[in-house]
């Protein structure tokens, strides 16, 4: 047991060393693809973002802490999973978990996120109208295994094979698309001390996605000059130049939090977020449970990012630090209702620019 202890404490430590580090280094926006595995499935994780994963107990655990396999007190789990996301994005997930007993838990997952159709645009059909359409289709699964140590630690694992098709119904060349192998590993550890528990979780931790296929690039393509017989001033050409796409890496991510009860029925969850594309965030998230048949759930995420105040006499902008607010996401929340051994969850997330969302989700054990 003190082994046990003693390793979860490294881990902790790792996890603040990491977190400190995040804190001083440049949000690298734009430099990791594969988004859609940072957008939180299920009706609990999308009401509380990633301040869900240490509190997980569910089949909807292999998306967020596979370690979180370990609450599942059902031989069986099934989840299902329907998010209405931006500009008509849709992402549909599900999951199964069996239970080995003493041995372990095992569960399979899928999700996808679908673009919808969009207009072909070319060089000579810019307004798309009569090229036809195309999607781009976002893909996961995979399988995670979960196992208890003892009755306070356990420990989770996933491996996924995520593929990204930008291009979906052009060609019947893979154009656009490309795959990696992902891994999860997560832990979960319970102080029994008035219901504190920590989890910490690496997600997306793999090699980089190259699309396949070629693009043509007029910009930076070459200008021609070419004449027939009795044109003496010849005529401008631009020829467009091949690129290969180029690499690029999934969004790994680091969590690490702890979960308590301060007064029955009331779980509190804080957790630190460390991406490897973006700055380090905050979550604090709440959720009560009436009876046992109603949960209500709510999670609020700061981050770092400063906020314009002005100008300055050069017309550069001027900024001050701010604590609060993260990305454009403003507030999440839900609620979760149990009829036996069914659960029904929803979620919507607020934004401040953008319209917000929604997220319903079903669950069933047996």
């Amino acid at each position: 047991m003190k082994r046990i202890v003693l390793v979860f404490a490294l881990a902790c430590l790792m996890a603040i060393s990491l977190n400190a580090q995040g804190a001083t280094v440049t949000a690298k926006v734009g430099l990791a693809g594969a988004q859609f595995l940072k957008i939180p499935i299920g009706g609990q994780a999308a009401a509380l973002d990633a301040s869900a994963m240490p509190l997980v107990n569910d089949a909807s655990a292999v998306f967020s802490n596979p370690a979180g396999l370990n609450h599942i007190v059902n031989s069986n789990s099934v989840f299902v999973s329907h998010s209405s996301w931006f500009a008509d994005v849709q992402l549909n997930a599900g999951s199964y978990v069996h239970s080995f007993g003493g041995q372990g838990k095992v569960g399979v997952f899928f999700a996808q996120m679908n673009s919808g159709d969009m207009a072909i645009t070319t060089v000579e059909d810019q307004t798309g109208e009569f090229s036809g359409t195309f999607s781009a289709v976002s893909t996961v699964i995979g399988i995670s295994g979960a196992r208890l140590f003892t009755d306070r630690f356990g420990v989770g694992l996933t491996a996924k094979l995520v593929t990204e098709n930008m291009a979906n119904g052009v060609g019947a060349d893979d154009f656009g698309k490309g795959s990696a192998v992902a891994l999860d590993i997560g832990t979960w550890y319970d102080t029994g001390i008035k219901g504190v528990k920590f989890s910490a979780v690496v997600q997306n931790f793999g090699p980089e996605i190259t699309p396949n296929g070629i693009y043509y690039d007029y910009d930076r393509g070459d200008t021609v000059m070419t004449s027939v017989p009795g044109d003496v001033y010849g005529t401008k050409d631009q020829v467009a130049q091949e690129f290969s796409f180029r690499p690029y890496s999934l969004p790994m991510i680091f969590n690490f939090g702890i979960t308590f009860s301060p007064i029955e029925n009331l779980d509190v969850s804080l957790t630190t977020v460390q991406p490897n594309d973006n700055l380090q965030r905050y979550l604090v998230g709440m959720q009560y449970s009436v009876m046992g048949m109603a949960t209500f759930r709510g999670s609020y995420a700061f981050g770092g990012y400063p906020i314009m105040t002005g100008w300055d006499d050069d017309d550069t902008s001027v900024y001050e630090s701010s604590f609060f607010g993260y990305d454009d996401r403003a507030f999440s929340g839900g609620m979760g209702l149990k009829f036996g051994n069914i659960g029904l969850d929803f979620a919507y997330i607020q934004h401040t620019v953008l319209d917000p969302v929604y997220n319903g989700s079903v669950n069933f054990t047996f």
